[in-house]
């Protein structure tokens, strides 16, 4: 289970899923694999790197999905109302302490879903349908 931004809501991404499931994908994606390829991420960092030259043109230069990953982790980390074993749970990172890395459960996907909801938007208005 992974919680879902409102935005990628609004842009139809559950429709989308909804879509692959019905077409039996096996992958969220398939067309980002390349066919002589192992690794998965290649295409999906040049997409990436294309769609933030779209929508951000100059201002979104040296903008990747790593630089993404670490902006949310930024957004959380300063967030008072987002604990941090929740905000390691969604950018998938350890704990400090031996503690934090070996015991415990995941956070619960409504304490993920509650920190995803308060990340601001960051798409133009223009990428949302009507």
């Amino acid at each position: 289970n992974v919680p879902v931004h409102d935005d990628l809501i609004k842009l139809g991404l559950l429709e989308y899923v909804e879509n692959a499931r019905r077409r039996k994908h096996t992958r969220l994606f398939p067309d980002l694999q390349e066919p002589a390829a192992k690794i998965l991420g290649r295409k999906a960092g040049r997409l990436m790197e294309s769609l933030v030259k779209e929508i951000w043109g100059t201002e979104g230069k040296g903008l990747s999905l790593n630089s993404m990953r670490h902006y949310v982790q930024d957004v959380l980390d300063l967030d008072p109302m987002v604990p941090e074993k929740v905000s390691r749970d969604i950018v998938g990172h350890e704990g400090r302490d031996t503690h934090s890395k070996t015991y415990g459960a995941a956070s619960p996907l409504s304490a993920l879903k509650a920190a995803i909801d308060r990340l601001p938007t960051v798409l133009p208005a223009s990428a949302f349908r009507g």
